[in-house]
Protein backbone atom coordinates (compact mmCIF):
# COMPACT_ATOMS: atom_id res chain seq x y z
CA UNK A 1 0.00 0.00 0.00
CA UNK A 2 2.95 2.32 1.09
CA UNK A 3 4.32 1.77 -2.11
CA UNK A 4 1.23 2.72 -4.68
CA UNK A 5 0.47 5.42 -2.46
CA UNK A 6 4.21 6.99 -3.32
CA UNK A 7 3.50 6.51 -6.75
CA UNK A 8 0.16 8.80 -6.15
CA UNK A 9 2.28 11.40 -4.46
CA UNK A 10 0.88 10.78 -1.15
CA UNK A 11 4.40 10.87 0.77
CA UNK A 12 2.85 11.23 3.77
CA UNK A 13 0.37 8.43 3.55
CA UNK A 14 3.01 6.10 2.30
CA UNK A 15 5.41 7.27 5.14
CA UNK A 16 3.13 6.37 7.55
CA UNK A 17 2.08 2.91 5.77
CA UNK A 18 5.64 1.79 5.93
CA UNK A 19 6.17 2.90 9.45
CA UNK A 20 3.10 0.98 10.27
CA UNK A 21 4.63 -2.16 8.58
CA UNK A 22 7.93 -1.71 10.57
CA UNK A 23 5.63 -1.28 14.33
CA UNK A 24 4.10 -4.91 13.31
CA UNK A 25 7.38 -6.51 11.68
CA UNK A 26 10.52 -4.59 12.48
CA UNK A 27 12.54 -7.24 10.33
CA UNK A 28 10.95 -6.07 7.21
CA UNK A 29 13.89 -4.38 4.86
CA UNK A 30 12.11 -4.03 2.11
CA UNK A 31 9.81 -1.14 4.16
CA UNK A 32 13.32 0.21 5.20
CA UNK A 33 14.65 0.40 1.53
CA UNK A 34 10.98 2.24 0.82
CA UNK A 35 11.15 4.68 2.93
CA UNK A 36 15.03 5.30 1.87
CA UNK A 37 13.23 5.57 -1.41
CA UNK A 38 10.92 8.03 -0.89
CA UNK A 39 13.58 10.21 1.27
CA UNK A 40 15.83 10.07 -1.43
CA UNK A 41 13.03 11.78 -3.49
CA UNK A 42 12.20 14.55 -0.88
CA UNK A 43 16.02 15.23 -1.45
CA UNK A 44 16.26 14.21 2.64
CA UNK A 45 19.80 12.15 1.69
CA UNK A 46 20.52 11.86 5.65
CA UNK A 47 17.60 10.47 6.54
CA UNK A 48 17.10 7.61 3.31
CA UNK A 49 21.19 6.74 4.35
CA UNK A 50 19.62 5.63 7.67
CA UNK A 51 16.85 3.90 6.57
CA UNK A 52 18.84 2.20 3.66
CA UNK A 53 21.37 1.31 6.47
CA UNK A 54 18.90 -0.44 8.40
CA UNK A 55 17.78 -2.49 5.11
CA UNK A 56 21.21 -3.83 4.57
CA UNK A 57 21.59 -4.57 7.93
CA UNK A 58 18.72 -6.86 8.01
CA UNK A 59 18.94 -8.26 4.15
CA UNK A 60 22.87 -7.69 3.20
CA UNK A 61 22.36 -9.35 0.20
CA UNK A 62 19.72 -6.96 -1.68
CA UNK A 63 22.16 -5.42 -4.77
CA UNK A 64 19.58 -2.77 -4.88
CA UNK A 65 19.20 -1.80 -1.43
CA UNK A 66 23.17 -0.81 -1.48
CA UNK A 67 22.94 0.71 -5.20
CA UNK A 68 20.04 2.95 -3.94
CA UNK A 69 22.41 3.89 -0.79
CA UNK A 70 25.59 4.58 -3.49
CA UNK A 71 22.89 6.52 -5.15
CA UNK A 72 22.17 8.63 -1.83
CA UNK A 73 25.51 9.12 -1.15
CA UNK A 74 26.36 10.37 -4.19
CA UNK A 75 23.34 13.06 -3.74
CA UNK A 76 24.71 14.06 -0.64
CA UNK A 77 28.10 14.79 -1.94
CA UNK A 78 29.74 11.67 0.21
Amino acid sequence: MGNIRDKLDKIDFAISDHIKVISIDPLHAASYHSLGLIFDKLCKYDEAIKYFDKAIELDHENSIYWHNRGCSYRNVGK
